[in-house]
């Protein structure tokens, strides 16, 4: 007497393994952009945080940072390089996103932008009397969207761009 498997005993092992697959693998995928996403939200509240002391310090005549925001900041964001080719001349880059910050006639904004297979956007505005975030994603993107849809019990608003 043979043991052994019959071919469609493997046939529905490779079926269920490949729904297993189909069904995890975009989870995954969501899980890893937001771990992401924590990284630029880190970041974004360290250059918020850097840029109200600045418009403190410097008034409502305040002017647009230059080419290597982090030292008129007067911060030290680690792991950041400027004046990335490719980049804004204004941009700070990690390995996933690129950071600006702006000041300009008394308001300032912070922006990341995800330079991955997901694209979106963050921008932080520190308007004096209603300030607020905004997470901006790519048209038909849903690994991103769902990125943005997490912000939302932070306050942030979300919406997509394009399409």
């Amino acid at each position: 007497m043979k043991t052994g498997f019959t071919l469609i005993e493997l046939l529905v092992v490779v079926l269920i393994i490949g729904i297993l697959a189909a069904v995890a693998l975009p989870q995954y995928t969501k899980a890893v952009e937001k771990a992401r996403s924590s990284e630029a939200r880190m970041m974004m509240k360290s250059l918020h945080d850097a840029v109200e002391l600045y418009l403190l310090a410097n008034g409502e005549n305040a002017t647009f940072l230059g080419e290597n925001p982090t030292a008129e900041l007067d911060i030290d964001l680690p792991n950041l390089k400027c004046n990335v080719t490719g980049e804004s001349a204004t941009a700070c880059c990690s390995e996933n996103f690129c950071y600006e910050a702006r000041v300009s006639d008394g308001r300032g904004s912070v922006s990341a932008s995800y330079r991955g297979e997901h694209y979106y956007l963050l921008y932080d505005y520190l308007e004096p009397e209603d300030p607020w975030k905004e997470c901006m994603f790519t048209y038909n993107d849903d690994v991103a969207a769902a990125v943005c849809k997490s912000f939302e019990a932070e306050g942030w608003v979300y919406s997509p761009m394009g399409g």
